[in-house]
């Protein structure tokens, strides 16, 4: 079992993801794969969606456009400022339009506003966890976006140091 989580993971740093042979798939069945370097563009124009964890290429129909995106998450910022949803459900629908992102392989901005925002509210809510896992592809996504998409790259760097300190960590 660790061998294929390890394989898997290898994979992964790779660009190709695979989802398990179906049920009834014989000895001789290759797994199904994709390469997760194939973007694709979605078409699906309904804001609100639930999170779930993808095991294959999804239909475009039912991934958000980038500009569906950036306006749901700004409306999920103002839901969560006015108190109107509670943290879980703007925890879930953030993880969404992050999901969806990172299908269509938008790195800009946009991209940087969405997860900033995402990471403050997970602050504020003591969400350490989601802050970190946050705060980890935002550190990515600073060194791939141009220079004046890079949003409050020093205000995520003091995060991160603040983060660590607790823990004595000198590997970051």
């Amino acid at each position: 079992a660790r061998a294929r989580r390890n394989q898997r993971f290898a994979d992964m740093q790779q660009g190709i993801v695979s989802s398990a042979p179906s049920a009834g798939a014989g000895a001789g069945d290759e797994e199904i794969k994709f390469i997760s370097s194939e973007a694709i563009v979605g078409t699906c124009m309904v804001m609100e969606k639930i999170f779930i964890r993808i095991q294959q290429m999804p239909n475009p129909d039912t991934v958000r456009p980038e500009r569906v995106l950036v306006k749901w998450a700004e409306r999920l910022k103002a839901k969560y400022e006015s108190e109107e949803a509670d943290y879980e459900w703007i925890a879930d629908q953030f993880k969404a339009v992050r999901q969806d992102m990172v299908i269509q392989h938008i790195k800009n901005g946009n991209t940087v506003a969405v997860y900033e925002s995402n990471a403050r509210i997970a602050l504020l809510e003591d969400d350490l966890g989601e802050f970190y896992k946050i705060q980890s592809y935002l550190m990515n996504l600073y060194k791939e976006v141009e220079e004046g998409d890079r949003g409050n790259q020093c205000e995520f760097l003091a995060y991160r140091v603040f983060y660590w300190l607790p823990y004595d960590n000198t590997a970051d």
